[in-house]
């Protein structure tokens, strides 16, 4: 992972260890022992582990019941409805038709009213 990516992930999995209210150590105990070395998550969280391996971040992302992509994806989470509305206008303001149907249909299938 580039560092880039790295800080990307570091800062999405203590935002969504922190939103389920879990602290490291809870969190360590759901993925289960990862290696020899104490505080999994916390060498993690602060970058001492560049880059875990895919099975970890399927482990992190079981344990706090998101699909993997929420590591690596934070664009628009902290903004608010309107802000978002905005952004997904001028988005959509310069697609061709084919491609406003296509975000349609993704826009139903995330809220479930296919």
């Amino acid at each position: 992972m580039s560092s880039d990516v790295s800080k990307v992930f570091r800062t999405r999995l203590r935002q969504l260890r922190d939103g389920k209210g879990l602290t490291q150590q809870e969190l360590e105990d759901k993925i289960g022992k990862i290696d020899e070395g104490a505080g999994y998550i916390s060498r993690v969280e602060t970058g001492r582990i560049a880059s875990p391996p895919f099975e970890v971040i399927d482990k992190l992302a079981d344990a706090l019941d998101v699909d993997p992509a929420e590591f690596f994806f934070s664009e628009g989470l902290d903004d608010a409805a309107e802000e978002l509305v905005k952004k997904i206008q001028l988005l959509l303001s310069v697609k061709k038709t084919d491609e406003v149907r296509k975000a349609y249909r993704l826009l139903l299938v995330a809220f479930e009213k296919y």
